[in-house]
C-alpha cells in the first residue's frame, strides 16, 4: 500500500528527491523519521536547499492545473510554538511569494497564503496543532476553491481560497517562480524535521487515509458529516 516514488508518470513529486537533497548536502542532515523505508531531513538552513528544477516545477505546475488541484503529504516534528514554511512558490526576481504553505505554531493554524495580482491572501485552517515538537502527519487536499486538511487520520474544518489553485498555478509560473522545501519568508523557514513531502495525483484523499491505517476513522467521518448516528 505504499505509496510510490516518483517515477516519470508525474503522478508523484517527492520534493525533497526533485531537489536532489535527498541525499546528504548543506541546509539539512539526515536523521531516522517515522518510515524507516525513507530519508528524514533536520532543516539546519533552508536557504542552502535547491529549489525544485525548472522542468520537474513545469511538470508539477500543469499536473495542478489538469487536476484543478492537488494532494500534498508530508511528515513533520516541527520545533514547539515555532512559525515554518512547509513548501513556497518563491518569484525568481525576489519580489516575494506567490504560493506558500506554512505552519504557524504561535497560532495553531495551517495558513495557505496566495498572491493574486500583487495582493496577498491568506487562508487559515484552525486548529492544526502542528507544532509540539511530536511527528505529525498531514494530508492537504485542494481542489479548485477549497482546501481540506487531514493531521494523522483526523479531519479538519475546511478553509476556502479567495480564489481557485489553478489561477495561481499558472501556464508560465515555473519560468518566473520556483518552488522551494522550508524556505519561507523572513524568519520563517522550518525548524524541526520533514519527512516524505509528496504532491500525488491522481488519487483521493480517501485512498491515501487508507494506506495510512486511517479506514475506520474516515468511516466515522463519513457518518457523522451525513448527520447518522
Amino acid at each position: 500500500n505504499r505509496i510510490p516514488e516518483s517515477g516519470g508518470d508525474n503522478s508523484v513529486f517527492d520534493i525533497f528527491e526533485l531537489t536532489g537533497a535527498a541525499r546528504k548536502g548543506s541546509g539539512r542532515r539526515l536523521v531516522k523519521g517515522p518510515d524507516p523505508s525513507s530519508p528524514a531531513f533536520r532543516i539546519e538552513d533552508a536557504n542552502l536547499i535547491p529549489p525544485v528544477p525548472d522542468k520537474k516545477f513545469q511538470d508539477l505546475v500543469d499536473a495542478v492545473r489538469a487536476e484543478k488541484g492537488f494532494l500534498l503529504l508530508a511528515s513533520l516534528r516541527q520545533m514547539k510554538k515555532t512559525r515554518g514554511t512547509l513548501l513556497a512558490v518563491e518569484r525568481k526576481d525576489h519580489s516575494g511569494q506567490v504560493f506558500s504553505v506554512v505552519s504557524n505554531g504561535k497560532a495553531g493554524t495551517l495558513d495557505l497564503s496566495l498572491t493574486v495580482q500583487g495582493k496577498q491572501h491568506v487562508v487559515s485552517v484552525e486548529e492544526a496543532l502542528l507544532a509540539t515538537g511530536q511527528w505529525k502527519s498531514i494530508t492537504l487536499f485542494v481542489q479548485e476553491d477549497r482546501a481540506q486538511l487531514y493531521i494523522d487520520c483526523e479531519k479538519m474544518e475546511n478553509a476556502e481560497l479567495d480564489v481557485p489553485i489553478q489561477s495561481i498555478f499558472t501556464r508560465d509560473l515555473a519560468s518566473i517562480a520556483r518552488l522551494r522545501i522550508a524556505k519561507g519568508g523572513v524568519n520563517d523557514n522550518f525548524q524541526g524535521v520533514l519527512q516524505n513531502v509528496r504532491f500525488v495525483f491522481g488519487t483521493t484523499p480517501e485512498d491515501i487515509l487508507r494506506n495510512k491505517g486511517c479506514s475506520s476513522s474516515t468511516s466515522v467521518f463519513v457518518t457523522l458529516d451525513n448527520n447518522v448516528v
